[in-house]
Formats: structure tokens, C-alpha cells, sequence
């Protein structure tokens, strides 16, 4: 499964030959690597339980330059998961997206803590479920 993303090949060439793109304001920026399990919005969350349907873009950086044996990130992915609270007693539980992107997780308290996409991607014994006009489920594995 690919974790490691590599960027975009660059063309100097353009699409006539002639290399008209070299003055573009984009040409002035590199793209980096991604890692597939930093998801930063709800289909990236997706493509990260999977990794064969990952593509760059989207994603957060690489933190490692592709050496992915050595990543903190896929350590903290395979040793560490992100729990729901422990008062959360449904089977199915509504994560709210506020408006600037930022998911929101019950809490058996009635109230709804922030979280990081990154925390939903490694979310342990729950499931993705559906999406929601307001956000998306989680389903209890």
C-alpha cells in the first residue's frame, strides 16, 4: 500500500514546447512529498483507511523524505490510536465538520471536542460510516 506520495512530475516544458509556464507564478513553487496517513478533510480520511486509492494531494507533508521505516507518523499509526471517550455508549456516533474544517467528536457529556484528521484516521474499534450534510458517522467495529 502506498503511504509515501511523491509530487507531481514538473514539465519545464509547457504545453507548446516552448516553455511559456517558466514565468508562472506556480512555477516558483516546488511541491513536496505527502504521506497518505495525513488526511486533512473527508476524502483524504477515506483514501487513508485505504492507501492503494491514495493520491497526492490533499494530504499532509512527508516528515521523513519517503523513508517511511523511520516515520513517526506510521509508528504513532500502528502503536497509539485515538479513542472516543469512554461515556460515548451508541454504536453510531455523528463527527460534526465545523465550517473552517475542523472535526468535532461527541463525548458522553453531550458537548463535542475537537479532533485532527489525523486522530479520525487511526480512531480505535470504530469504522467510517456515511457522510452527513453536518459531517460524518462512526460506526462501532
Amino acid at each position: 500500500m502506498p503511504i509515501h506520495l511523491p509530487p507531481p512530475a514538473y514539465q519545464p516544458g509547457g504545453p507548446d514546447g516552448q516553455g511559456w509556464n517558466r514565468l508562472s507564478i506556480a512555477s516558483c513553487w516546488t511541491p513536496s512529498a505527502q504521506c497518505a496517513l495525513r488526511p486533512t478533510d473527508w476524502p483524504t480520511l477515506l483514501e487513508s483507511h485505504d492507501t492503494r486509492r491514495a493520491r497526492w494531494g490533499g494530504f499532509g507533508p512527508c516528515v521523513r523524505r519517503g523513508e517511511c521505516g523511520a516515520c513517526p507518523v506510521l509508528k504513532r499509526r500502528t502503536g497509539e490510536s485515538f479513542t472516543l471517550g469512554d461515556e460515548v455508549i451508541a454504536d453510531e456516533v455523528l463527527v460534526l465538520v465545523d465550517e473552517d474544517g475542523t472535526p468535532r467528536v461527541p463525548t458522553g457529556k453531550g458537548y463535542f471536542e475537537p479532533a485532527t484528521w489525523e486522530q479520525l484516521a487511526r480512531v480505535d474499534g470504530w469504522t467510517l460510516g456515511r457522510r452527513h450534510p453536518q459531517g460524518f458517522w462512526l460506526i462501532r467495529a
